[in-house]
Protein backbone atom coordinates (compact mmCIF):
# COMPACT_ATOMS: atom_id res chain seq x y z
CA UNK A 1 0.00 0.00 0.00
CA UNK A 2 1.51 2.97 -1.09
CA UNK A 3 1.63 5.87 1.37
CA UNK A 4 -1.28 8.28 -1.02
CA UNK A 5 -3.56 5.14 -0.27
CA UNK A 6 -2.84 5.50 3.15
CA UNK A 7 -3.55 8.63 3.95
CA UNK A 8 -6.94 8.56 1.93
CA UNK A 9 -7.85 5.50 4.13
CA UNK A 10 -6.82 6.66 7.43
CA UNK A 11 -8.80 9.97 6.29
CA UNK A 12 -11.89 8.40 5.83
CA UNK A 13 -14.22 8.60 8.24
CA UNK A 14 -15.95 5.41 7.85
CA UNK A 15 -15.74 3.39 11.17
CA UNK A 16 -12.77 0.90 11.56
CA UNK A 17 -14.96 -1.66 12.83
CA UNK A 18 -17.13 -1.70 9.78
CA UNK A 19 -14.40 -1.40 7.17
CA UNK A 20 -12.55 -4.53 8.98
CA UNK A 21 -16.45 -6.55 8.41
CA UNK A 22 -16.09 -5.79 5.34
CA UNK A 23 -12.33 -6.86 4.71
CA UNK A 24 -13.13 -9.85 6.60
CA UNK A 25 -15.89 -10.60 4.60
CA UNK A 26 -14.22 -10.55 0.93
CA UNK A 27 -11.00 -12.40 2.40
CA UNK A 28 -13.41 -15.21 4.10
CA UNK A 29 -15.19 -15.57 0.42
CA UNK A 30 -11.74 -15.82 -1.21
CA UNK A 31 -10.54 -18.49 1.52
CA UNK A 32 -13.65 -20.40 0.70
CA UNK A 33 -13.13 -20.54 -3.23
CA UNK A 34 -9.98 -21.72 -3.06
CA UNK A 35 -10.90 -24.55 -0.08
CA UNK A 36 -13.96 -25.20 -2.70
CA UNK A 37 -11.14 -25.27 -5.74
CA UNK A 38 -8.90 -27.36 -3.89
CA UNK A 39 -11.38 -30.17 -2.74
CA UNK A 40 -12.61 -30.13 -6.81
CA UNK A 41 -9.24 -30.43 -7.66
CA UNK A 42 -8.97 -33.45 -5.34
CA UNK A 43 -12.07 -34.75 -6.07
CA UNK A 44 -11.35 -34.94 -10.08
CA UNK A 45 -7.83 -36.42 -8.96
CA UNK A 46 -9.58 -39.50 -7.11
CA UNK A 47 -11.81 -39.64 -9.90
CA UNK A 48 -9.21 -39.86 -12.67
CA UNK A 49 -7.11 -42.23 -10.20
CA UNK A 50 -9.35 -44.56 -8.57
CA UNK A 51 -12.17 -44.22 -10.69
CA UNK A 52 -14.40 -43.27 -8.08
CA UNK A 53 -15.62 -40.28 -6.21
CA UNK A 54 -17.29 -39.10 -2.36
CA UNK A 55 -20.94 -37.84 -3.14
CA UNK A 56 -20.16 -35.54 -0.32
CA UNK A 57 -17.46 -33.98 -2.43
CA UNK A 58 -19.96 -33.12 -5.72
CA UNK A 59 -22.37 -31.55 -3.39
CA UNK A 60 -19.61 -29.80 -1.37
CA UNK A 61 -17.64 -28.02 -4.12
CA UNK A 62 -20.15 -26.05 -5.45
CA UNK A 63 -21.41 -24.68 -2.44
CA UNK A 64 -18.56 -23.94 -0.74
CA UNK A 65 -17.67 -22.08 -4.16
CA UNK A 66 -21.08 -20.43 -4.34
CA UNK A 67 -20.94 -19.38 -1.19
CA UNK A 68 -17.37 -17.89 -1.01
CA UNK A 69 -18.21 -15.82 -4.37
CA UNK A 70 -21.72 -15.08 -2.29
CA UNK A 71 -19.29 -13.48 0.81
CA UNK A 72 -17.15 -11.57 -1.89
CA UNK A 73 -19.72 -10.04 -3.63
CA UNK A 74 -21.65 -9.09 -0.31
CA UNK A 75 -18.75 -7.96 1.39
CA UNK A 76 -17.90 -5.47 -2.04
CA UNK A 77 -21.47 -4.42 -1.73
CA UNK A 78 -21.22 -3.81 1.83
CA UNK A 79 -17.73 -1.81 1.34
CA UNK A 80 -19.27 0.39 -1.61
CA UNK A 81 -22.31 1.34 0.68
CA UNK A 82 -20.09 2.42 3.46
CA UNK A 83 -17.98 4.38 0.99
CA UNK A 84 -21.31 6.06 -0.74
CA UNK A 85 -22.43 7.03 2.88
CA UNK A 86 -19.06 8.40 4.26
CA UNK A 87 -19.18 10.72 0.50
CA UNK A 88 -22.33 11.82 1.89
CA UNK A 89 -21.55 12.70 5.02
CA UNK A 90 -18.95 15.20 3.76
CA UNK A 91 -21.48 17.41 1.67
Amino acid sequence: MSRADSEVLDAAPVATDERAACDAMRAEGTRLVASGSMIGLATVASTVLLGATCPLCIVGVPALIGFGVFQRVRGELLHRQLERESGSEED
